[in-house]
């Protein structure tokens, strides 16, 4: 991870949020590391000034250890609410042992968690970013059934990141990538880590500017379902989606056109058949408005109209109509169902829809097929994601 820089770490503010002690157990499991960096951390009595002169260590520009900055890197990562409940659930479970006192911060206990199992904090890493990234896009193979999958061994992991990081490289990023498969529920979750575009930024501290030069630091999930022989990521950029289809297709697969992207939905419906599709009533749905609705004016340039309003289609009757010459992208509704108080929220595009997954997500799920926004007619596992307004759960 040394060929990327993050600077979170290089903020006194944020370097409190770790208790002193801690902080301290932390820097002496990588001493090694510090000394041959020829890194020295001071210990000066005043904790203002211990944590001052920390971050300017971790400031200068050709960083620090990479093994210390992953350490800080899956900290951060986890210092969050969703972080403290995966830790929790841990300690429970009795696979870490931690201060969970109401004096000890959520990172001091992912600090703890780290120095205890590093293979059980990344995992947790990853988990937390799998039930963040809420946006994925869905690729199905061309040809059924799929190749067996490869093991990600040694030389196919080279391979990977070396053909990967030419890409990042070609499109203004580092070479740098770092890839890691993990297993969750059955699926197969790759990491890729990499860097965003490089930064230069300045940071004044006693009225004087320190440089700063860096990679941010960006993570990315792909997810190859084996069950439905179906891949998705949270990349939204058609070069690094496609990137990421021809790399796990040719070096997992053997074949990099095996994954193509799917519109397993379409919105022509509100083309042909216009308001007629917002009646539910069949389906147990007693509300429906089309509220938001987003269409591609030049994809090359990823140039999109979003239109917003009560009522998406009162909107554009007064212009003519739904702009004929720009494709329909994603749409939001508004929905209630019978005998609730409440409305939800349904999102529609072309690779996948959006709506929470209880007893009432079965209508939402006949209402689109039943008035043809399912391109095959039927909605497969995988194809929804959880998520939308949870509403009040009415049957």
């Amino acid at each position: 991870m040394a060929s990327y820089k993050a600077f979170w770490y290089t903020d006194d503010g944020n370097l409190r949020r770790l208790g002193r002690h801690h902080l301290r157990a932390l820097l002496a499991a990588y001493a090694g590391d510090l000394a041959a960096a020829g890194l020295a951390v001071e210990e000066p009595e005043r904790d203002e000034e211990y944590y001052r002169r920390l971050a300017a260590v971790f400031m200068r520009p050709e960083g620090i250890p990479p093994a210390l900055h992953e350490a800080l890197y899956h900290i951060k990562g986890l210092d969050n609410d969703t972080g403290l409940n995966r830790i929790a659930w841990a300690v429970k479970e009795g696979l870490l042992r931690l201060d969970m006192g109401e004096e000890s911060s959520t990172a001091d206990k992912v600090l703890q968690a780290w120095l205890q199992d590093r293979e059980l904090v990344r995992r947790l890493h990853v988990e937390v970013g799998l039930d963040a990234s809420k946006s994925f896009v869905h690729f199905r193979p061309v040809r059924q059934p799929a190749p067996p999958m490869r093991a990600l061994d040694a030389g196919v992991k080279a391979a990977f990141e070396k053909e990967q990081g030419e890409v990042f490289l070609a499109h203004g990023r580092g070479r740098f990538c770092e890839i890691e498969r993990h297993f969750r529920n059955g699926e197969h979750v790759f990491v890729v880590r990499h860097g965003n575009p490089y930064r230069r930024d300045t940071e004044y501290r006693d009225d004087a500017a320190e440089p700063l030069y860096y990679w941010p630091v960006v993570q990315d999930l792909a997810v190859y379902t084996p069950a439905t022989q179906t891949l998705r990521m949270n990349v939204q950029s058609p070069w690094h989606k496609k990137s990421y289809a021809r790399n796990i297709g040719r070096h997992l697969f053997g074949d990099p056109d095996l994954f193509a992207e799917r519109n397993v939905f379409t919105l022509q419906p509100l083309r042909d058949r216009g308001r007629e599709v917002l009646d539910g009533t069949l389906y147990g749905i007693e509300e429906i408005a089309l509220v938001e609705l987003q269409s591609a004016v030049d994809e090359d340039l990823n140039d999109v109209r979003i239109r917003r309003s009560k009522d998406v289609f009162a909107s554009y009757e007064r212009e003519g109509g739904l702009p004929e010459d720009e494709e329909l992208t994603q749409a939001g509704f508004r929905v209630r169902f019978a005998g609730a108080k409440s409305h939800r929220t349904v999102t529609v595009s072309g690779s996948k829809a959006r709506y929470t997954q209880d007893r009432n997500g079965r209508h939402v799920t006949a209402w689109l097929q039943g008035n043809g926004f399912v391109t095959g007619g039927k909605i497969e596992a995988g194809d929804v994601e959880d998520g939308g307004d949870g509403g009040d759960g009415v049957e």
